[in-house]
């Protein structure tokens, strides 16, 4: 049998037993198998040993505690629950704003003023041809004064005399080569302008000494255009042009001229040409 503890059991209450109930049991199979075993061997001294322990394991049964452990470390956080289901739709709030509440509709405002004009848009792809127009009234009748209509002058001529041209009188000329309306006189050595406008002329001439040529001109009056080369040793040519606005019936001519003393009419041939006389009309004025 247990002996009761003195000291302890002032202390003991019933949830301490149902507590340790289940630790109670384990010591009575544990004095049962120590008591058989001492009678068994019928030792005083073992007995003794026995007695004590059993008083104090006997007490221990009733009133002591053993401390409580430590806290165990923080699990991991458990996964999220399933969703719950959807509430109920709610009242609506009530309108704290007054003039925010729909009211009747207003009288349409006054027109605004007119924006800024916008971008250019893309052109558009080109549509189909519309079909012909109707003919158009009859043209008045022309004045003469087109293309067609419009005078032409022109002309080219040759010298191939081998006898030298005299000073300050216009050089003669043998040959034609284009001479429009006749308005150059080879045997006077004279261009007549027939219808006033911008004319062209130009000369090339060969020598082999010292020679000067001056393109002369009514237009002009007294001054001339000369035109000089001194090589009196070997072949050359000379040439020179110009522009010249001239009024009806005004003449243009060639004519050489001495130079500080010294001849200046060495016109030689050269296979049969001395001297080449141009001229055209550029544009008429009218």
């Amino acid at each position: 049998m247990t002996l009761p503890c003195p000291y302890f059991s002032s202390f003991s209450s019933s949830q301490n037993k149902k507590r340790n109930n289940k630790r109670s049991s384990h010591w009575t199979n544990l004095k049962h198998t120590v008591w058989f075993s001492t009678m068994d061997y019928l030792n005083p001294q073992f007995l003794v040993a026995w007695l004590v322990l059993t008083v104090t394991f006997g007490c221990c049964e009733e009133t002591c505690r053993v401390n409580d452990g430590k806290p165990g470390v923080v699990g991991s956080p458990g996964r999220d629950g399933h969703p719950g289901q959807k509430g109920e739709k709610g009242d609506a709030a009530p309108v704290s704003d007054p003039s925010m509440m729909k009211g009747s509709k207003g009288n349409v405002g006054e027109r605004g003023i007119p924006g800024d004009m916008g971008k250019k848009g893309y052109s558009g792809s080109v549509g189909l041809d519309g079909p012909p127009g109707l003919p158009g009234p009859k043209g008045l009748p022309g004045d003469n004064t087109g293309p067609s209509a419009q005078y032409q002058s022109a002309f080219s001529v040759l010298r191939t005399d081998t006898r030298l041209p005299k000073y300050r009188k216009p050089v003669t000329f043998n040959t034609a080569n284009t001479n429009l309306n006749n308005d150059f006189n080879v045997q006077t050595g004279y261009f007549t302008c027939r219808v006033a406008g911008v004319y062209y002329f130009v000369f090339h001439s060969m020598s082999t000494g010292n020679l000067c040529l001056a393109i002369k001109s009514d237009i002009l009056g007294d001054t001339s255009l000369g035109f000089c080369d001194y090589n009196p040793n070997a072949r050359q040519v000379l040439s020179g042009g110009v522009v010249l606005e001239l009024k009806k019936n005004m003449k243009v001519w060639l004519e050489p001229y001495e130079l500080d003393n010294k001849s200046g009419n060495q016109m030689t041939p050269s296979d049969g040409k001395s001297v080449v006389f141009s001229g055209f009309l550029i544009f008429q004025r009218v």
